[in-house]
């Protein structure tokens, strides 16, 4: 083999299968790490207080994007993407900033949206970072459907939550079950309707909303999550739901109306 081929042989790049079945590209040279950068698919996300440490870099690495507290382009950056402040929250340190944004609803949509697990980077982080991060891993269950009795307009799937909520304030109406037995009980045919809002933090989104069918998917998420802060969830009782007498009562109630086959 002549000298020539022996360099061209060095330079190409190596593919190594892998136990999975994967590919793994080896870059050995400059040109062949500017180029895979450049050609990234995977979206990674720069999140901090400003995307100054970093600005510039989304001209090397594809799919590169900031998530930022403070926007020195006033919205006129296609790659900077700076959620709406949440009133009274007013974190100090970079820490505190970055945590912040990793609990932003907006922000959990944001990445939501992207369609792929992003990569994340951080120029300052903690330990509750770490735990936000992973919590971000667990895709939020897509929402289940409200009960007939807390829809209005049977053609849509729009719920009354304000309807449900005010039946919740009565005790009677509602009864604790803890996970585990809402599972049982839906595996065994019973309609499981949640009668609180829902919020673990992390990640700060609702599992569930008044007059929403609790459904198993929303169970095993709950079991997953590795906080103890969740608010409209008690950990000793359990899930606060509806009765099956409350929903029946109040089904009658609106099967009775034009939108639900009634009588006018």
């Amino acid at each position: 083999m002549s000298m020539k081929n022996e360099e061209k042989k060095r330079n190409q790049v190596q593919e190594t299968p892998e136990p999975q079945g994967l590919i793994v590209k080896m870059i050995r040279t400059i040109a062949e790490l500017r180029d895979f950068m450049r050609h990234n698919k995977r979206p990674i996300c720069f999140i901090s207080a400003s995307p100054f440490n970093l600005m510039g870099i989304e001209g090397w690495v594809g799919n590169f994007t900031f998530i930022s507290y403070i926007d020195p382009f006033d919205g006129r950056h296609p790659n900077v993407f700076v959620p709406s402040k949440i009133p009274g929250i007013e974190p100090k340190s970079f820490e505190e900033i970055t945590n912040y944004l990793l609990q932003h609803p907006e922000v959990i949509d944001h990445i939501t949206r992207l369609g792929v697990r992003p990569v994340v980077l951080f120029l300052m982080f903690d330990e509750k970072t770490e735990a936000l991060s992973l919590a971000l891993q667990q895709p939020l269950p897509p929402f289940s459907s409200f009960h007939p009795a807390f829809r209005p307009n049977m053609e849509t799937e729009d719920g009354d939550m304000g309807q449900a909520n005010d039946l919740a304030m009565e005790d009677d109406n509602c009864e604790y079950l803890q996970p585990a037995d809402a599972e049982r009980a839906i595996s065994g045919g019973r309609v499981v309707v949640s009668a609180s809002l829902v919020v673990p933090y992390p990640p700060g989104s609702p599992i569930l909303v008044p007059g929403q069918v609790i459904d198993i998917p929303s169970l095993k998420y709950l079991r997953a999550l590795d906080v103890r802060e969740i608010h409209g969830f008690e950990h000793e009782l359990g899930l606060w739901i509806f009765r099956e007498e409350t929903l029946s009562k109040v089904l009658s109630a609106r099967k009775s109306t034009p939108e639900h086959g009634g009588e006018s």
